[in-house]
């Protein structure tokens, strides 16, 4: 069980209040003053460069981080003590809304036959609020299509994806398979929440060629991928999407994708976890079952919708 003084400390950083903390965690203020002098004691360090303002000194900030990784730990090891009570193991995870409608939808048919004796949680989340529930250990892992920190985590991709222009039949662009930016000066154009992976990857490619979304002044963002889709398919304008997320509408014809010729064209998706989990055998085996499947299934489905 991590240390309450740990806990006390992680509700100050948050809350940069002794009164807030105390009604958090149902103690009183004095409680919480004595928990935080008591870790300075016991580490010899100062935590706080300033008690008015709660800024952290160097070695407050690596007690902060050992704080969460402890915390997350714990809540790791008691969701798997409960779940070996009942003899079954629980893994909880959480998804990004474009890794559901591009990935899953591919892999879960398949490996939803392959869970037994281990019951899976998933949550559809913004990446924000998967950072967050990694660090609290309410989920084990993640899978991402958005730039994250590296270093915080294990990684394991599980395979890319094109990103692509696409619009309805109706739409003279359509014509070629092809284009450039200044194609779509002109146009209205779908795209994802500014958080999605979509749209920073899209920033980042046109930023290294001295170009940027903004020059496009007829915008309509949309933060629901499957919206994004029937709208494009509608005529109301071109989007951009991932191709395994619209794998089924360019073989319809619903849709026709076309590759924009200053971007790179491809996202990696990724699963992240935390160091040390302690989990990290089972997370390890499913990401390696993902990556197989999403390659057998999504690869030979797809990759013929461009030619």
């Amino acid at each position: 069980m991590i240390d309450t003084k740990l806990l006390t400390f992680l509700s100050v950083c948050e809350t940069k209040n002794y009164t807030k903390t105390a009604e958090q965690l149902y103690c009183t203020q004095p409680s919480v003053t004595n928990h935080l002098k008591l870790l300075e004691k016991i580490y010899s360090i100062k935590l706080f460069k300033n008690s008015k303002t709660f800024e952290l000194t160097p070695q407050g900030e690596l007690l902060k981080k050992y704080a969460e990784q402890s915390k997350a730990f714990d809540e790791q090891f008691n969701r798997s003590l409960e779940a070996s009570r009942d003899g079954n193991r629980i893994i909880s995870f959480g998804v990004t809304p474009n890794i559901q409608n591009s990935f899953l939808k591919y892999v879960l048919p398949k490996w939803g036959l392959r869970t037994s004796g281990i019951k899976y949680n998933i949550y559809e989340m913004t990446f924000d609020d998967i950072l967050v529930a990694m660090r609290d250990g309410n989920i084990d892992f993640a899978i991402v299509d958005t730039n994250f920190p590296k270093k915080n985590f294990q990684t394991i991709s599980l395979g890319k994806t094109n990103v692509i222009c696409a619009a309805s039949k109706t739409n003279y662009l359509t014509q070629s398979k092809r284009i450039s930016f200044d194609d779509l000066i002109g146009e209205r154009i779908i795209i994802d929440d500014i958080d999605s992976g979509k749209y920073q990857f899209l920033e980042y490619e046109l930023k290294v060629k001295n170009r940027s979304i903004d020059e496009i002044e007829d915008q309509m963002v949309v933060d629901n991928p499957l919206a994004m889709r029937d709208l494009c398919a509608s005529g109301v304008g071109v989007g951009f999407f991932y191709q395994a997320e619209i794998s089924d509408e360019l073989l319809s014809g619903k849709l026709i994708g076309m590759d924009l010729i200053e971007v790179k064209n491809q996202v990696e998706f990724n699963l992240i976890y935390t160091k040390n989990h302690i989990s990290t055998d089972l997370i390890e085996k499913t990401a390696n079952e993902f990556k197989r499947i999403f390659k057998e299934v999504t690869f030979s489905k797809y990759s013929s919708t461009m030619k």
